[in-house]
C-alpha cells in the first residue's frame, strides 16, 4: 500500500522563489515547514485536496492558526492542462504558484505553497 508521507513545499515572494525543500509529514519535518512559514509576511499555504494524505499538513496549518486552502485537484487540473504530463511533486509545485499568481486563483498545490499577502 502506497502512503504519501511527503510533501514538496515552494515559498514565493513577489513572484520570486525563494525557497524550496522536500519535507517529511513527521515532527522534524513539520518544525522545518514551521521556521519558513514564521518567515512569511500573512502567508497563505496552498496544498492540493488529496483526501487522506493532506490531512497532516491541514491539522499542521490548524493546529498553528495558518490560513490555508485547499483545492480539488481536478479543478486544478482545468487551469493548467499540461500541469501532469510529467508528474512530479518538484515541477507541480512551481507550475501551480505561478498558476495561483497569475490567475488570482486559489489553485492549490501538491505538496505546499507559501504565498505572501500583501495589502497594499
Amino acid at each position: 500500500m502506497f502512503q504519501k508521507n511527503h510533501s514538496y513545499a515552494v515559498w514565493y515572494r513577489n513572484n520570486k522563489c525563494l525557497s524550496e525543500f522536500n519535507f517529511q509529514h513527521n515532527k522534524v519535518g513539520f518544525q522545518r515547514l514551521k521556521r519558513i512559514v514564521d518567515e512569511a509576511k500573512s502567508p497563505t499555504v496552498y496544498f492540493e485536496a488529496t483526501g487522506i494524505y493532506s490531512r497532516p499538513v491541514a491539522r499542521f496549518c490548524q493546529d498553528n492558526q495558518f490560513k490555508y486552502a485547499q483545492l480539488n485537484p481536478l479543478e486544478l487540473h482545468l487551469h493548467s492542462e499540461n500541469l501532469r504530463r510529467i508528474k512530479t511533486d518538484k515541477v507541480d509545485a512551481h507550475k501551480m504558484a505561478h498558476a495561483v499568481v497569475e490567475k488570482n486563483t486559489d489553485a492549490l498545490i501538491p505538496g505546499l505553497k507559501i504565498i505572501e499577502n500583501y495589502t497594499n
